[in-house]
């Protein structure tokens, strides 16, 4: 178990897989937050965006940190970072969000922490020379407890029951997922 967010506890993640698998050849870092992404911004409380922005985007960071010298010792590997959909919004996209009741800016923080993991995975290019990939998945919608904490405060800011499976046809490209 570690804290993302914490870099003296993922450090001690790869430590504790160096010492008992002897090594890292690939990390897959998965870890994400979305908050209360119905509550506008102007409504957020700080400790909520810095939460985000730790385990997103300062989460994703501190894992390559870790992993570049674990990777070096095996001559190369991979990481790949959860990143998502939301990270590609746009002001059309998110003019529809509001239509359909997601204004103001309940998600731009979680947005951009996941077009910041872009980032960062974009920059992983800099280790290609040493053989270390970098992937970063654009996740949809998924049954979750992150969706499903998603549908609870929808439900809650609606009235009415928002099933998790509204999320699944959230796609700012395609109408639909098929």
């Amino acid at each position: 178990t570690m804290d993302v967010s914490n870099s003296d506890q993922v450090q001690a993640a790869f430590d504790f897989a160096e010492e008992t698998f002897s090594g890292v050849d690939y990390v897959f870092a998965n870890a994400g937050y979305n908050g209360n992404v119905l509550l506008p911004l102007v409504d957020k409380p700080a400790d909520e965006i810095i939460q985000n922005l730790m385990v997103n985007t300062c989460g994703a960071i501190f894992t390559l940190k870790a992993a570049v010298p674990a990777l070096r010792k095996r001559g190369g590997g991979a990481i790949v970072f959860t990143s998502s959909i939301f990270a590609h919004q746009n002001y059309k996209s998110q003019g529809v969000m509001a239509d359909a009741g997601f204004g103001g800016g309940g998600a731009l923080v979680y947005n951009a922490a996941k077009a910041a993991i872009d980032t960062v995975s974009r920059n992983v290019g800099q280790f290609a020379g040493e053989g270390i990939r970098s992937y970063s998945l654009q996740i949809g919608a998924y049954d979750t407890e992150m969706s499903q904490n998603s549908a609870k405060q929808a439900s809650a800011a609606f009235g009415q029951e928002v099933p998790v499976e509204a999320f699944g046809a959230n796609n700012p490209i395609f109408d639909t997922a098929e």
